[in-house]
């Protein structure tokens, strides 16, 4: 039956298992998704209990984006489709990121103009969401539910933190 399986999720599947940690989890979440679908920037956050205030519990890069920071949440369409609502955001170009994110230009001086921000879902809750950024129109033809399906795979290293 393994030979049937796709070899990134062998990969993830054994990288998981192996995690001494959180941040092991991320790190191999991250490196799949690098691997099968691509980005310039990974973040996993988690959100206060009023959804104002994020907290970066993971960045694949910490120089810019550092683990542990604290961002406002993005605009309130933003917030009600991800994290009230539980559905991923995808915005293909800088004026998409500019409706949903006062950080915008930052993003677009370093080149990224696309994102996919996933909910991560527990028991009908979003306990944080996964973050991919790129160059402007890079998710166009995104596979969207393998996206999800690897960001789920966060959901006990969000639960034991």
């Amino acid at each position: 039956m393994r030979d049937h399986l796709p070899h990134e999720l062998v990969l993830i599947e054994r990288a998981c298992f192996q995690a001494k940690g959180t941040h092991d989890v991320f790190h191999a979440v991250d490196s799949a998704l690098q691997r099968m679908v691509g980005h310039r920037l990974l973040t996993i956050l988690v959100y206060d209990d009023a959804m104002t205030l994020a907290t970066r519990l993971y960045s694949s890069d910490p120089a810019t984006y550092p683990e542990g920071a604290l961002d406002p949440v993005a605009s309130s369409a933003w917030a009600e489709q991800v994290l009230h609502l539980g559905l991923p955001f995808v915005g293909h170009s800088e004026e998409e990121l500019a409706s949903a994110f006062a950080y915008h230009q930052r993003l677009a001086s370093l080149g990224l103009g696309s994102v996919v921000n996933m909910p991560v879902r527990w028991r009908g809750r979003v306990l944080g969401s996964l973050n991919m950024l790129d160059a402007p129109g890079r998710y166009a033809h995104l596979e969207i539910d393998l996206v999800r399906i690897l960001a789920h795979l966060v959901v006990p290293a969000l639960l034991a933190r």
